[in-house]
């Protein structure tokens, strides 16, 4: 069975995982933060699982520094594929993150043409993928959202997007704020959009409630789909029970 996760013949199903020190959280619209459990332990319950792949982000590090400890511990224990967003500022980093077991570092608040060309160009397009927090204006649009700050810039996603394509990035990754935990769906019309401009693989992460979301999002032209809400919380009351599609499920839902 891992053997056919791995071939992934089905579009990936990536679990993102958040983290707040040493602790693994839960948010909704990047608030109200909810302990989840000790991170480790949810890594070998989705190893158990055979999820496709996981990405890993830090809420602190790019205040407070990587927790290489922390991370190296994950890379130990999983047993799919992993990647790293938070804190990631330099070329070296990056190559001690990917040293530890990681597929790719992601960069989002760190982000720059400059960083991203240097990681592509050292480890290949395949192992840097470029992060977007997207926020709607209330005036109408979309607008990147710095969680540092909480706050918002008035550039053009779309560009933002092709420069980073153009910087070297081998993915793009799509953080809904508007949709973060609320099990109201991904914002189909924005995807759809987006994916008529850009090249490289787009993965979306922000409000998937079932497995028709992520066949929606497929149609629209994702080439991979992030959850977390989905796969910890079961019942209105958002008690902490992990769970993820079986191979079965996703081949039936995903074709």
């Amino acid at each position: 069975m891992m053997e056919k996760r791995n071939q992934h013949i089905h579009p990936r199903v990536i679990v993102f995982l958040l983290l707040d020190g040493s602790g693994a959280i839960n948010t909704i619209k990047f608030k109200y933060d909810q302990y989840i459990g000790d991170p480790i332990n949810l890594v070998r319950i989705f190893n158990h699982k055979e999820a496709d792949e996981m990405v890993i982000t830090s809420k602190t590090a790019s205040k407070v520094g990587i927790d290489f400890k922390v991370l190296g511990d994950i890379a130990a224990s999983a047993r799919f594929p992993l990647s790293y967003c938070g804190g990631v500022s330099s070329l070296e980093d990056a190559s001690r993150i990917i040293q530890l077991g990681y597929e790719k570092v992601s960069l989002n608040s760190t982000y720059s043409p400059q960083l991203t060309t240097r990681i592509a160009k050292e480890f290949g397009t395949s192992c840097v993928s470029v992060s977007i927090d997207v926020k709607k204006s209330l005036i109408g649009g979309y607008r990147r959202f710095q969680h540092t700050t909480e706050k918002t810039q008035t550039l053009n996603i779309k560009e933002f997007a092709i420069e980073a394509e153009s910087a070297g990035a081998g993915e793009l990754i799509i953080n809904m704020v508007d949709k973060d935990g609320t099990y109201s769906g991904y914002d189909i019309d924005f995807v759809r959009d987006l994916t008529d401009h850009i090249g490289i693989p787009i993965v979306i992460c922000g409000g998937a409630r079932n497995l028709v979301d992520m066949k929606k999002a497929s149609d629209a032209g994702c080439s991979a789909f992030g959850a977390s809400s989905m796969f910890v919380f079961f019942g209105a009351e958002r008690g902490v029970l992990p769970t993820y599609p079986s191979f079965d499920e996703l081949q039936q839902a995903l074709r």
